[in-house]
């Protein structure tokens, strides 16, 4: 990276998050237009956007048996490990930010999904609503992927050009100004 370079990532901020980052940064999301309105581009990995057991998503019932690396236990476990009040913090903006009432302001975004992974209709719907309030934002599903593909990079081909058309999409963010 050159210093330019480096002078305009620190004048801009991208939103880069995979589902791990997502767990540990699930407030930030929810107040990206509050908490961080310099955020100038939010690129999202196959993010599970809510803790329920997103009865409400096809995707969640037809692939979230385990079979696909992630399950219903899984999210069962994340609401126990991350949340006071499951019941009641579980549908809560701050927490899944899939239920935020608009995505109004948000920067542009990009999406990448995965096929297999229960958390891409919900992942389909964040486009749809930010398209919907008027934010850009576009989606690539890799349709033979599981959720993880994308760390893969070393085993999954899928991972490796996931990987570059981010880094691609990034690049080009920043040197064209968005």
């Amino acid at each position: 990276i050159n210093i330019e370079m480096a002078r305009l990532l620190t004048l801009k901020a991208a939103w880069m998050i995979d589902t791990v980052g997502n767990k540990v940064a699930r407030k930030e999301i929810a107040q990206i237009k509050v908490a961080v309105p310099k955020i100038a581009l939010q690129v999202s990995v196959y993010p599970a956007l809510s803790v329920t057991d997103g009865e409400e998503f096809p995707s969640r019932r037809r692939l979230g048996g385990g079979d696909y690396f992630i399950s219903f236990e899984d999210f069962a476990f994340f609401r126990r490990v991350y949340l006071s009040d499951p019941e009641r913090e579980a549908r809560l903006p701050l927490v899944s930010p899939i239920y935020a009432p608009d995505y109004k302001g948000l920067p542009p975004a990009l999406m990448i999904t995965a096929g297999y992974d229960p958390c891409v209709d919900e992942g389909h719907r964040y486009v749809e609503r930010l398209r919907a309030d008027g934010v850009p934002a576009s989606e690539i599903c890799y349709a033979g992927t599981i959720h993880p593909f994308f760390l893969f990079d070393g085993v999954i081909d899928a991972g490796r050009d996931a990987q570059q058309l981010v880094a691609g999409a990034v690049r080009e963010f920043f040197v064209t100004g968005g």
